[in-house]
Protein backbone atom coordinates (compact mmCIF):
# COMPACT_ATOMS: atom_id res chain seq x y z
CA UNK A 1 0.00 0.00 0.00
CA UNK A 2 1.09 3.74 -0.36
CA UNK A 3 -0.21 5.90 1.73
CA UNK A 4 -0.02 9.71 0.16
CA UNK A 5 0.47 12.38 2.87
CA UNK A 6 -0.52 15.83 0.99
CA UNK A 7 -1.25 19.89 1.93
CA UNK A 8 -0.52 22.80 1.64
CA UNK A 9 2.84 24.53 2.92
CA UNK A 10 2.63 24.99 6.70
CA UNK A 11 -0.74 22.59 7.08
CA UNK A 12 1.29 20.13 9.60
CA UNK A 13 2.90 17.61 6.94
CA UNK A 14 5.85 17.23 8.56
CA UNK A 15 4.25 17.16 12.30
CA UNK A 16 1.98 14.01 10.38
CA UNK A 17 4.67 12.58 9.07
CA UNK A 18 6.72 12.51 12.83
CA UNK A 19 3.83 9.46 13.64
CA UNK A 20 4.76 8.00 10.54
CA UNK A 21 7.79 7.93 11.05
CA UNK A 22 7.51 6.41 14.79
CA UNK A 23 5.28 3.68 13.27
CA UNK A 24 8.54 2.90 11.14
CA UNK A 25 6.88 3.13 8.38
CA UNK A 26 9.00 4.09 4.95
CA UNK A 27 8.76 7.73 3.78
CA UNK A 28 9.48 8.96 0.58
CA UNK A 29 10.06 12.78 -0.05
CA UNK A 30 9.25 13.53 -3.43
CA UNK A 31 10.73 16.78 -3.01
CA UNK A 32 14.28 15.20 -2.37
CA UNK A 33 14.16 13.28 -5.08
CA UNK A 34 14.63 17.33 -7.00
CA UNK A 35 17.16 18.22 -4.46
CA UNK A 36 19.06 15.19 -5.98
CA UNK A 37 18.86 15.78 -9.03
CA UNK A 38 19.88 19.57 -8.45
CA UNK A 39 22.76 17.70 -6.32
CA UNK A 40 24.45 15.49 -8.83
CA UNK A 41 23.62 17.69 -11.96
CA UNK A 42 25.43 20.71 -10.46
CA UNK A 43 22.40 22.53 -11.17
CA UNK A 44 22.33 26.18 -9.43
CA UNK A 45 18.37 27.07 -8.93
CA UNK A 46 15.71 26.32 -6.02
CA UNK A 47 14.02 23.79 -5.71
CA UNK A 48 10.44 25.05 -6.24
CA UNK A 49 12.23 26.77 -9.63
CA UNK A 50 13.93 23.68 -11.04
CA UNK A 51 10.71 21.49 -10.00
CA UNK A 52 8.32 23.61 -12.77
CA UNK A 53 11.10 23.10 -14.77
CA UNK A 54 11.41 19.55 -14.89
CA UNK A 55 7.01 19.38 -15.02
CA UNK A 56 7.25 21.81 -18.40
CA UNK A 57 9.93 19.38 -19.84
CA UNK A 58 8.58 16.23 -19.00
CA UNK A 59 4.99 16.53 -17.25
CA UNK A 60 3.49 16.68 -13.96
CA UNK A 61 4.00 13.17 -13.24
CA UNK A 62 8.03 13.82 -13.32
CA UNK A 63 8.57 13.69 -9.69
CA UNK A 64 6.63 10.66 -8.46
CA UNK A 65 8.08 8.72 -11.48
CA UNK A 66 11.76 9.47 -9.80
CA UNK A 67 10.59 7.72 -6.99
CA UNK A 68 9.16 4.56 -8.31
CA UNK A 69 12.54 2.47 -7.86
CA UNK A 70 13.20 3.60 -4.51
CA UNK A 71 9.19 2.99 -3.21
CA UNK A 72 9.43 -0.28 -4.79
CA UNK A 73 12.62 -0.93 -3.10
CA UNK A 74 10.87 -0.30 0.26
CA UNK A 75 7.70 -2.45 -0.31
CA UNK A 76 10.02 -5.41 -0.80
CA UNK A 77 10.44 -5.30 2.83
CA UNK A 78 7.26 -3.15 4.04
CA UNK A 79 3.60 -3.89 3.64
CA UNK A 80 3.26 0.34 3.74
CA UNK A 81 5.43 2.78 2.11
CA UNK A 82 4.21 6.69 2.57
CA UNK A 83 4.94 9.57 0.32
CA UNK A 84 5.39 12.86 1.46
CA UNK A 85 4.20 15.42 -0.69
CA UNK A 86 2.29 14.64 -3.46
CA UNK A 87 1.78 18.22 -5.50
CA UNK A 88 -0.24 17.39 -8.81
CA UNK A 89 -2.96 14.42 -9.86
CA UNK A 90 -0.30 12.76 -12.25
CA UNK A 91 1.79 12.08 -9.39
CA UNK A 92 -1.13 10.34 -7.98
CA UNK A 93 -1.40 8.50 -11.63
CA UNK A 94 1.68 7.56 -12.02
CA UNK A 95 1.32 5.80 -8.18
CA UNK A 96 -1.71 4.11 -9.32
CA UNK A 97 -0.50 2.88 -12.68
CA UNK A 98 2.62 1.12 -10.45
CA UNK A 99 0.57 0.27 -7.34
CA UNK A 100 -2.37 -1.42 -6.55
CA UNK A 101 -3.89 0.23 -3.17
CA UNK A 102 -2.91 4.07 -3.06
CA UNK A 103 -4.72 5.75 -0.33
CA UNK A 104 -4.21 10.10 -0.39
CA UNK A 105 -4.48 11.63 2.87
CA UNK A 106 -4.72 15.52 2.66
CA UNK A 107 -3.74 17.51 5.88
CA UNK A 108 -5.87 20.71 6.00
CA UNK A 109 -5.36 24.05 8.07
CA UNK A 110 -6.92 27.60 7.36
CA UNK A 111 -4.66 30.17 5.25
CA UNK A 112 -4.54 32.41 8.55
CA UNK A 113 -3.40 29.02 10.77
CA UNK A 114 -0.43 28.45 7.90
CA UNK A 115 0.63 31.83 7.35
CA UNK A 116 1.15 31.86 11.58
CA UNK A 117 3.16 28.71 11.19
CA UNK A 118 4.90 30.16 8.32
CA UNK A 119 5.94 33.46 9.99
CA UNK A 120 7.08 31.60 13.11
CA UNK A 121 9.16 28.29 11.30
CA UNK A 122 11.61 30.01 9.62
CA UNK A 123 12.74 26.99 7.35
CA UNK A 124 15.64 27.61 4.78
CA UNK A 125 13.48 27.48 1.91
CA UNK A 126 11.19 29.88 3.43
CA UNK A 127 10.60 33.70 2.36
CA UNK A 128 9.55 34.62 6.05
CA UNK A 129 7.00 37.22 4.60
CA UNK A 130 3.34 36.91 3.90
CA UNK A 131 4.20 37.90 0.52
CA UNK A 132 6.63 35.27 0.39
CA UNK A 133 3.29 32.60 1.78
CA UNK A 134 1.39 33.86 -0.99
CA UNK A 135 3.84 33.49 -3.74
CA UNK A 136 4.63 29.63 -2.45
CA UNK A 137 1.04 28.76 -2.25
CA UNK A 138 0.66 30.37 -5.73
CA UNK A 139 3.52 27.76 -7.15
CA UNK A 140 1.91 25.07 -5.24
CA UNK A 141 -1.39 25.65 -6.53
CA UNK A 142 -0.21 26.19 -9.83
CA UNK A 143 1.30 22.61 -9.96
CA UNK A 144 -2.44 20.95 -9.09
CA UNK A 145 -1.78 20.46 -5.09
CA UNK A 146 -5.35 21.74 -4.89
CA UNK A 147 -7.11 19.18 -7.12
CA UNK A 148 -4.97 16.99 -4.83
CA UNK A 149 -6.33 17.96 -1.95
CA UNK A 150 -10.03 17.72 -2.88
CA UNK A 151 -9.45 14.41 -3.86
CA UNK A 152 -8.05 13.44 -0.82
CA UNK A 153 -9.78 9.74 0.65
CA UNK A 154 -9.01 10.99 4.11
CA UNK A 155 -8.79 14.69 5.44
CA UNK A 156 -7.21 15.49 8.49
CA UNK A 157 -8.41 18.79 9.97
CA UNK A 158 -5.11 20.58 11.67
CA UNK A 159 -6.24 24.08 13.60
CA UNK A 160 -5.68 22.63 16.64
CA UNK A 161 -2.40 21.84 18.86
CA UNK A 162 0.13 19.18 17.56
CA UNK A 163 -1.20 16.68 19.76
CA UNK A 164 -3.75 16.68 18.41
CA UNK A 165 -2.52 16.40 15.34
CA UNK A 166 -0.63 13.45 15.93
CA UNK A 167 -3.26 11.85 17.50
CA UNK A 168 -5.80 12.40 14.43
CA UNK A 169 -2.85 10.53 12.45
CA UNK A 170 -2.38 7.37 15.01
CA UNK A 171 -5.95 7.09 14.83
CA UNK A 172 -6.32 7.40 10.97
CA UNK A 173 -3.10 4.85 10.74
CA UNK A 174 -4.84 2.28 12.67
CA UNK A 175 -7.25 1.61 9.34
CA UNK A 176 -3.69 0.64 7.64
CA UNK A 177 -2.03 -1.27 9.97
CA UNK A 178 -1.75 -5.16 8.79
Amino acid sequence: MILIFTGMPCSGKSSALEVVRAAEIPIVVLGDAVREKIYKEGIRKDLREYSTELRKKYGNGVVATLCLDKIKGYLKKNSIVCIDGARCLEEIDVFRENFKEVVVVAVHSSPETRLKRFLKRKRDDDTVTEDGFKKRDAVELGWGVGSVIAMGDFVIINEGSIDELKTSVKQLLKNFKK
